[in-house]
């Protein structure tokens, strides 16, 4: 019971400062908002704001926009990227030319529930059933428990620990997106990047 009691209470306190962690991990740049105009209509991305990228390689990140840079014309994300074969699992800060980018959506939501699941799950499930297999095996061996030390104590604290893990990741990451922008000529335009003299 007290075990759930300081998992509920770490979940709580994950959601509540994870602004604060945000805006420690974004603090080495620049908070400069992405601006995108077609014709009269014109959306913002703060920092912080949740992003879905499609890039014209194919590539795809979903995540926080982070900043966009000027000198190098390239934008900064935090979250995931998969395609072209490759995915990655957890959250890191990507360097993206602007000229590559084929689409941009505005996220909403979370994948905190689907994530946290998920990572207490990974380890959680094979935990237990190691543990069930030396109980069996335990059994007329005269082993006095130790044995099942090991996947008693990755169950236990590894589960609450993989799931808050999960859940901190999932926040990153955007469960529902709006309509996409299309990135180009006579498209959105990302219109507060210096042109080339």
């Amino acid at each position: 019971m007290e075990g759930a009691i300081v998992y509920g209470l770490s979940a709580t306190l994950l959601f509540a400062q994870y602004d604060k962690i945000l805006d420690f991990v974004f603090s080495d740049y620049e908070k400069t908002p992405l601006i995108l105009k077609k014709s009269k209509d014109k959306h913002i991305f703060n920092t912080k704001d949740k992003i879905k990228v499609v890039m014209k390689s194919g590539m795809l990140f979903e995540g926080r926009y982070v900043s966009i840079s000027n000198i190098d014309k390239t934008i900064h994300l935090f979250g995931i990227t998969h395609g072209q074969g490759q995915i990655d699992y957890y959250s890191k800060i990507y360097q993206f030319n602007i000229e590559e980018i084929s689409s941009i959506q505005k996220g909403f939501g979370n994948k905190s529930i689907i994530y946290g699941l998920g990572y207490g799950a990974f380890i959680g499930i094979p935990s237990l059933i190691w543990l069930k297999t030396m109980q069996v095996n335990m059994r007329g061996s005269g082993d006095k428990g130790w044995g099942a030390l090991a996947p008693l104590s990755l169950l236990i604290l590894g589960t609450p620990i993989f799931s808050l893990l999960g859940l901190s990741e999932g926040l990153n990451l955007p469960y529902q997106f709006e309509k996409t922008m299309s990135i180009g000529e006579s498209e959105w335009m990302i219109t507060n990047i210096i042109p080339a003299h």
